[in-house]
This record gives C-alpha cells, structure tokens and sequence, in this order.
C-alpha cells in the first residue's frame, strides 16, 4: 500500500507551486523511492517475503527487528492494521534466530496515557513470545522504540510510564532530538533510553556521530543508555521532492562506514540501523536492483552499481562483528 505513495506537501505554498502533487503507480514500475527492490513492489504480509526479509536479516547479523507498529484502532482507517502482521513476523523471527520489538508510531490524538495502553496491550498479547526482544539491563523487560516522543511533555510521560514502580513490565527508549532531551526525557526523565533514528547526518544534534561517545557517556552515567542510529545515507526526493538540503549520498557505503564507525567508537551497547526497508526515504539496506520504470518521465532508479545487490547486507554484518567485537558482546 506504501508504494503509491504521493508526494508530500511542503508547509510553504510557494514551494509546493514547483512540485505539483502526484502519487506513483507501482503497477508501472513506479515507486515511492529512489531505489527498487529486489523483490519489486512487494507486500510484507506474503509470507515468501516475509521469508526472504528474515534470510537478509540473519545475512546481515542483526539482532532484533524494530517494527514500525499501532495498536488496534489507532492507525488512520484507510491503511491496513499493523497489529495482525506481529505474530507472524514473532513467529518467523524465532525461527531464524532473530527478535522483534515494536516501534511505537505517532496518531491523531495520541497521549502519554494512550501510549500506556497501547503498550499495555502489546505486552500482554506479545511479551511473552520467546522471540520478543527483552532488556538484559532492566531485568528483561519488553522494549519498545517511542517515535516522536518529544511531542508530548516529559511530565506527561513520567505520570504514565512510572520509574519507581516495583512491577515495571516495558522499557522504553525515546527519540532525543538534542541534548536538552537527552537531559529532560531519559537521564532526569522516564524513558529507560534514547536513540537518535535519523540517518541524515546533522539533520539533528542527536543525528550528528561526534556528539554520540557524549551522549553515550552521559546517559551511561545516569544509569541509562543512548542507541545511535547509523544509516547507508539518505534520499526522499520521490515522496519529498522539495528535500534535496538533506540529501546524504552513499557515497559507495564510505558514509556507512564513517557512521558506524563513530558508533563503534561512542562506547554504546546497542546501534540502531536507520533502516532495513524504509525505502521511502533511501535508508534501506534491503537488496536492491537495477529497474526502470515503464512510466512515462519516471527516471531509472538507483542501485548499489558494482557493490552488488546485497553490498549493505554484507556490510551490515561486518560492521556488526567489529562491534561486538570492540564491545566485548
């Protein structure tokens, strides 16, 4: 359903006059991306593609799987729930050695205390799956990535999500655009994390690799800790045509490798990849292929040239065993 995306409008209206609205049509090869998959426009409810993607998973030796999730009810009624697609990937995930949590998405209305209930929810239905991912640190409890959390106060936060309470059952890592957030939501705040998700370097403080050992040891002191969150670059020109500013080239990986290095440098436990398929915005590390589409003024997509369709897989896995290598896991 994602790959008809439309352009998405900017907030000025002079801009928005250079890019007329337009949504692309995968049925003529035509995608919301920079890039084409190797599997084509795919559904991640086929359970041969959910095949596939734990296989790349498992070649690019990663850990757990962070699904973009809303619980019943809370997604915008014209896109499919999310919900039903969790066991099945839980269930697949277990079977090739990988773990899954969720990625708690934004929605019209949401609230410190609806969050709590829609985590509520999933650790009752979900927490108990042996593939479900848990924090060795706080007692192994379910871990959940809060997206955009620094749009409600960190008060609010702190009211539903309690740090002194004996049956605490969630651990939360929140998104830190900045230091101030890092100080107000995870060291003197609620969340047991933060993470900076972004892949587009500087985009925010938080974003930027030479603040990330700061960070690391900043939230570490507190008893807390901060995930930094490395990507292969970054290219939404096809859903955000007005974007080029934050553009961030591959490069051939060479920006992958400067960010994971910086990762591996910072101290962290744990590094987020910004994404395995957010194609979208031209994180992905998914396989990728030449492809041209049969539409009339769609350019040819790019690929990952000489390097291969699963270059950023391998790299993946490399990056990952000098890692865990550095940080004695």
């Amino acid at each position: 359903m994602h790959w008809n995306h439309e352009n998405l409008p900017h907030w000025d209206a002079r801009v928005n006059e250079r890019y007329p609205h337009f949504r692309h049509d995968p049925d003529l090869g035509d995608v919301g991306s920079t890039f084409y998959p190797r599997l084509g426009a795919y559904s991640s409810r086929d359970a041969v593609v959910i095949e596939d993607h734990m296989k790349q998973l498992v070649k690019a030796r990663a850990g757990t799987l962070v699904l973009s999730w809303f619980a019943p009810g809370r997604a915008d009624p014209r896109t499919e729930n999310v919900d039903t697609l969790v066991l099945p990937l839980l269930d697949a995930a277990r079977t090739h050695g990988l773990e899954l949590c969720l990625h708690l998405e934004p929605y019209e209305g949401r609230s410190a205390a609806s969050a709590r209930a829609d985590v509520d929810y999933a650790v009752r239905r979900y927490g108990r799956h042996p593939a479900y991912h848990k924090s060795a640190a706080q007692g192994g409890q379910p871990v959940f990535y809060a997206y955009d959390s620094y749009q409600i106060p960190a008060d609010e936060w702190a009211k539903s999500f309690p740090t002194n309470v004996g049956d605490k059952n969630w651990y939360v890592v929140g998104l830190v655009l900045h230091e101030g957030h890092l100080d107000e939501y995870v060291i003197r705040g609620p969340f047991d994390a933060g993470y900076s998700y972004f892949g587009a370097e500087g985009f925010t403080q938080a974003a930027s690799p030479s603040r990330w050992r700061r960070f690391v040891e900043e939230a570490r002191e507190a008893g807390k800790a901060f995930v930094p969150c490395v990507a292969p670059g970054y290219d939404d020109l096809r859903v955000r045509p007005w974007n080029g500013a934050n553009s961030r080239p591959r490069n051939a990986g060479a920006y992958y490798d400067t960010m994971w290095t910086a990762a591996v440098e910072s101290g962290a436990r744990v590094v987020g990849v910004t994404s395995f398929n957010e194609w979208h915005e031209g994180t992905q590390i998914e396989a990728s292929v030449p492809f041209s589409s049969s539409r009339d003024g769609v350019p040819p997509y790019e690929d990952y040239g000489s390097l291969g369709p699963e270059f950023y897989l391998d790299r993946t896995r490399h990056w990952v065993a000098n890692f865990e290598q550095r940080a004695g896991l």
